[in-house]
């Protein structure tokens, strides 16, 4: 079953089914002798489960907290393996884009210490039970489900949660374009990935939206790689392995600084074409309407004092 909402099938119906689905694909995916890969996948199994969560949560059913702590828990156990991965596909990425720029001694030394660095955090994550022990959350987690509130969800209760989390993520694209701090750039990124995955979700409910995932998914890529390239930076000077090789690093790093500048414009580029159609797609909140409405017509205390005198 795709990652998108079927029309004429109960919402709510069809939420727990995914939510189900993904949870037993991503325990699944976490035998004992598991890849890195089925950890890949379990994460993004993981991940759809919580962005349901959101959709819930602003919808009135918000699941008990006690199973989304789990969640979470599994989620971050998962990602230990992923991102350690994630760097040496950084570092690969890195070196495709200036490939003519790191000579043959840096990429060595710095490419050998991450594949040894991913390959140690892999190892221990199987031995010290990380990954037996988030199985067995998304197992709990799943059998769960069964118990949570599945209010009945309407297809016109969805456009004011997607106006909500555009409203986010424009607020915290204008603090990162203004702030030009990684975790501004961060923080805008989750904003956005919950958007995405929230279109992702209703466009077949909602024909106006057709079209808008895959420029979603090219802005969160940006910014996903963005924040990769900000987590290897500070792997790369923080960890005690490559002391001697100071001037690798710092080369390295201003190209990743560069490669950062580049990812920034080319979201910020994307952000401004993107959101503003929505921003038409969705139209206004008439409830919001509403309430200006009412509030421009009930004169102010101090007027209705003066009306009266």
């Amino acid at each position: 079953m795709a990652f998108t909402l079927q029309q004429k099938k109960r919402i709510e119906k069809q939420l727990k089914k995914m939510v189900r689905k993904e949870l037993g694909r991503a325990s699944t995916c976490l035998p004992q002798q598991c890849s890195d890969e089925d950890v890949h996948e379990g994460r993004k199994s993981v991940k759809k489960v919580e962005a349901v969560v959101n959709l819930l949560k602003e919808l009135g059913s918000r699941p008990p907290k006690r199973h989304v702590k789990r969640l979470k828990s599994a989620r971050r156990a998962l990602s230990v393996v992923r991102d350690a991965a994630a760097m040496v596909e950084t570092f690969d990425h890195l070196k495709s884009r200036f490939g003519d720029r790191i000579d043959g001694r840096t990429s060595a030394t710095i490419g050998n210490h991450l594949m040894r660095a991913k390959a140690t955090i892999s190892t221990e994550a199987r031995q010290d039970g990380s990954l037996a022990d988030a199985r067995k959350e998304l197992r709990n987690v799943r059998r769960s489900t069964r118990g949570w509130r599945w209010r009945s969800i309407a297809v016109d209760d969805l456009p004011s949660v997607l106006r909500e989390s555009l409203r986010d993520s424009r607020e915290a694209m204008t603090y990162a374009r203004t702030r030009r701090g990684e975790p501004d750039f961060h923080r805008w990124r989750k904003r956005v990935k919950r958007l995405w995955y929230q279109v992702r979700l209703v466009e077949h409910l909602i024909p106006e939206l057709s079209g808008r995932v895959e420029p979603l998914k090219r802005l969160e890529t940006d910014l996903g790689e963005e924040h990769n390239l900000a987590v290897l930076k500070a792997i790369l000077a923080n960890d005690a392995g490559l002391a001697g090789a100071r001037a690798d690093v710092e080369s390295l790093t201003a190209l990743a600084v560069k490669f950062q500048e580049e990812l920034r414009r080319s979201a910020l580029a994307k952000a401004e074409t993107i959101e503003s159609d929505l921003r038409k797609t969705l139209g206004r909140d008439p409830h919001r309407r509403a309430k200006r409405k009412t509030a421009r017509a009930k004169p102010s205390t101090s007027a209705a004092r003066r009306s009266a005198a």
